[in-house]
């Protein structure tokens, strides 16, 4: 039968608990994030590691950020991690060995090395012929107070008269005035007759007498106080951080980014990384904020030993953002052509530079403007102003991005759309459409995951307490932490823009007056809130979707191009 304390286990007694048994993960509670036991056994036994090195020499960095053991997951990573603390906090007999030994108990028969005293016979040879009881029973009482007295001054001869090796406390006589049954209260007579320190004392809730009765986390700070503090430590590791840090020199991994994505790429598992790292990140994620959760509950006294707390959230921070930055990484969509492909193809490079446009065989050459817009024509080339004139009657043909669905819109198609248009006609769809189409990457996706996962009823909330933010002149949210707001910023700027029809993010200018009239027509429920999350939500499906972004020349399926019989 194998040895109950961890830290006694021999190499196959560590194996057969760790490798070929559940019942450490089922008590740690992970019941399906068990590492598989071959590849764990074998790298236990080339390391030839006892219990007592498993638990002493892993830390989570070794484990977790480098992977010394190969474990391909990294929730299987943790979930051995959650197994070894718990096996350190076990009550280990070789601790208590080491404790035992390094601190010897008092003797308490030290007395025994010091002659015995016959407390008769010392009243025997202390008596006299004058000590004898009289009618008063004076002798009575000289005889007891002459036991008392005489008792501390015995113990002090006797262990005068001992063995050197016996360490008799010179104070050891006192302990006769000791009451095992009356409570000891000590004074410090010293501390009380300063009067600084007694104020001090006072005024520190730490020393005051109050502070028994009172919870531990007690502090002066308000929540608002605390969650900056987070904000701000959550900030610095998150900017501080680069691929590598904090991995010892010499351990660094080597990030090929090009071979990385090439590589999964060729092995079709591009798709599984990304959710695999998105996975990470979310997991993560969560688990700062409930670290976060656990500091704001139960904070510390004072600034300094709240952001002292915040150091917890380093590791928390890194693991999350390597894993947002590995999904990052293979997230990024292929190249439609490579250089090769363009020059054995300059047609198609033509092709795609120059817009697509209706050519009418009976109109007039191209106006000097058009031309000179044209990287085709030479510069060379005399500029004639040559009046254009219409040989046709027919009524001009609206495009077909001019239609009532610009949700079904191709993202060529919304490039196109002119701004002093949309803004002209109010044209709250269209103005989204555009917008996004020329925010950045991180952006759009950023505003797709927050349309997908949080929500319109949140959503709507979120927008609200940022247009009375505004209102305010504030810039940052209750209760939202620092690495949040810019995803709510975000999304509440389209939202403006969706409601002053302008793009928002180049124009950040409400005024007073529209942010009141916005206000109030929130708190009226007319703000048309669902009526932008439903088109939002469409167009993350339609127009902007990832196949269309990957081909975003390419009209939509809904673009109908007539084509007269003329032409």
């Amino acid at each position: 039968m194998a040895d109950t304390d961890p830290w006694r286990w021999s190499v196959d007694e560590l194996v057969a608990q760790v490798c070929h048994s559940h019942t450490l993960f089922n008590t740690a509670g992970e019941y399906t994030n068990i590492p598989p036991g071959p590849a764990l056994e074998k790298e236990i036994r080339a390391r030839n590691m006892t219990g007592k090195e498993f638990l002493t020499t892993i830390d989570s960095r070794a484990l977790i950020l480098r992977n010394e053991f190969k474990i391909p997951h990294l929730i299987q990573r943790l979930a051995l991690w959650s197994v070894i603390g718990m096996l350190r906090e076990r009550p280990s007999i070789h601790n208590q060995h080491n404790l035992t030994t390094s601190v010897q108990p008092p003797d308490n028969n030290i007395t025994k090395a010091s002659p015995a005293l016959d407390v008769d016979a010392c009243l025997h040879d202390r008596s006299s012929p004058h000590d004898t009881p009289n009618l008063h029973g004076a002798g009575r009482r000289r005889k007891k107070v002459e036991l008392v007295s005489m008792e501390p001054l015995q113990r002090a001869q006797a262990g005068a008269d001992a063995d050197a090796d016996v360490d008799v406390d010179e104070f050891s006589h006192l302990l006769r005035w000791h009451d095992p049954d009356v409570e000891d209260n000590i004074i410090d007579f010293a501390w009380q007759d300063d009067p600084e320190e007694e104020h001090a004392a006072e005024d520190d809730p730490e020393l005051s007498e109050d502070s028994e009765e009172e919870p531990p986390s007690r502090t002066t700070l308000t929540v608002d106080e605390i969650v900056e503090i987070i904000n701000e430590r959550i900030a610095f590791y998150s900017e501080s951080w680069r691929p590598n840090a904090g991995v010892p020199r010499g351990e660094e991994v080597v990030y090929d980014v090009d071979a990385m994505w090439d590589e999964a790429e060729a092995s079709g598992k591009r798709q599984h990384l990304i959710q695999q790292h998105e996975t990470d990140y979310a997991y993560y994620s969560n688990r700062l904020d409930k670290l976060c959760d656990e500091i704001v509950q139960s904070p510390g006294s004072n600034a300094d030993k709240v952001r002292k707390q915040c150091r917890n959230l380093e590791t928390t921070i890194e693991l999350m953002e390597l894993a947002g930055w590995l999904r990052d990484i293979y997230k990024l969509e292929p190249v439609e052509s490579s250089e090769a492909e363009s020059e054995s193809h300059p047609s198609n490079v033509t092709a795609h530079a120059i817009p697509m446009e209706f050519i009418d065989l009976e109109s007039p050459p191209d106006p000097p403007a058009l031309q000179a817009e044209n990287p085709l024509f030479s510069q060379k080339q005399p500029r004639t102003q040559i009046p254009g004139i219409p040989y046709s009657i027919e009524p001009v043909r609206n495009l077909p991005t001019s239609g009532d669905e610009p949700e079904n819109a191709s993202v060529l198609s919304v490039r196109r759309w002119k701004w002093q248009e949309l803004i002209e006609n109010l044209d709250r769809k269209r103005i989204v459409s555009k917008t996004i189409s020329e925010m950045a990457s991180s952006d759009r996706e950023s505003i797709r995951t927050r349309c997908i996962h949080v929500g319109k009823h949140r959503l709507s909330r979120e927008i609200a307490a940022c247009v009375n933010m505004l209102q305010r002149g504030e810039s940052k949210l209750q209760g939202v932490l620092h690495r949040d707001m810019p995803k709510v910023i975000t999304f509440a700027n389209l939202f403006l823009s969706w409601w002053l029809c302008r793009d928002y993010y180049k124009e950040p200018n409400a005024s007073a007056a529209e942010l009141e009239e916005l206000k109030r027509c929130i708190d009226d429920g007319s703000a048309e809130i669902a009526t932008f999350y439903d088109y939002l939500h469409t167009i993350m499906r339609t127009t902007f979707s990832e196949q269309a972004l990957q081909h975003p020349e390419q009209p939509s399926q809904a673009e109908i191009i007539e084509i007269s019989d003329d032409e």
